[in-house]
């Protein structure tokens, strides 16, 4: 029987941490795509997001036996979930949506999303924002993710200095909220950061994500495994790239 697989897809690192909760509870073969030729999506339009990401799906179906997609991204989400289910209709895709409802359920009043300029603007999102009755303040950052993502990958101390920026610019906006959404994959890896400095909740949709990839996988993967499994790929090829994705996304499942 040929291998069934879950592929996840983001622009770069901030899908590991979707991964990694999915990777340590549900045994099964993943494909992590980091498409960082075309990072950061939240700086792209959406026509150009359902572009890239057909294209990966094109190219990873015909190499593997691919079941489920997940898009770990919440830009590509909201850019281009509706369409990718349309063209690819024997494929399950998952989205990553940020995490509005569980605050209203746990009953915050003032809530501050902080997300990608593509996400907040996207019919999708507002959607979701205009369908529950509590009062939500966005703030839409454009280097966040990316600051994060090159702060990961080689210390770099601008970069540090960048993401450091926007986490006070974060902080500025939090005075009259009470809880904080991180509205991008990529946020939830500097959560530690976030906390330093806000002392207040911080919520993601990670756990919503895996939720899903349970349902899907018990629906839909035939085989059952007793260890999880995991490729990386990565659009942009760099050097090394592989083995630097490998080593952070062990350092974050250490984590989880």
């Amino acid at each position: 029987m040929k291998k069934e697989y879950i592929l996840f897809i983001d622009s770069g690192m901030g899908g590991l941490s979707t991964l990694s909760i999915a990777y340590k509870n549900l045994p099964t073969n993943y494909i992590y795509y980091a498409d960082t030729k075309n990072a950061p999506y939240g700086n792209h339009s959406r026509k150009e997001i359902f572009k890239f990401v057909k294209k990966i799906v094109d190219d990873m179906k015909n190499r593997f036996n691919i079941l489920v997609v997940v898009l770990a991204c919440n830009t590509a989400t909201t850019s281009a979930i509706e369409q990718l289910r349309k063209t690819f209709k024997a494929i399950k895709f998952i989205g990553t949506e940020p995490a509005l409802k569980l605050a209203y359920n746990q009953g915050y009043k003032r809530i501050l999303m902080v997300a990608t300029p593509t996400t907040i603007k996207q019919k999708k999102y507002k959607h979701l924002e205009s369908s529950l009755n509590v009062y939500i303040e966005n703030l839409a950052l454009k280097t966040f993710a990316s600051s994060i993502e090159k702060f990961l990958l080689s210390k770099s101390i601008f970069a540090y200095f960048v993401m450091q920026k926007n986490i006070y610019q974060i902080a500025k906006k939090s005075r009259s909220s009470d809880c904080l959404i991180l509205g991008c994959t990529h946020y939830v890896l500097a959560r530690r950061q976030i906390k330093k400095i806000i002392k207040k909740p911080a919520l993601d949709g990670n756990f919503g994500v895996f939720k899903q990839v349970c349902f899907w996988h018990a629906k839909t993967f035939s085989s059952k495994q007793t260890k999880s499994r995991v490729k990386f790929v990565i659009s942009g090829n760099e050097k090394g790239s592989q083995e630097i994705y490998k080593k952070i996304f062990y350092e974050i499942l250490a984590k989880v």
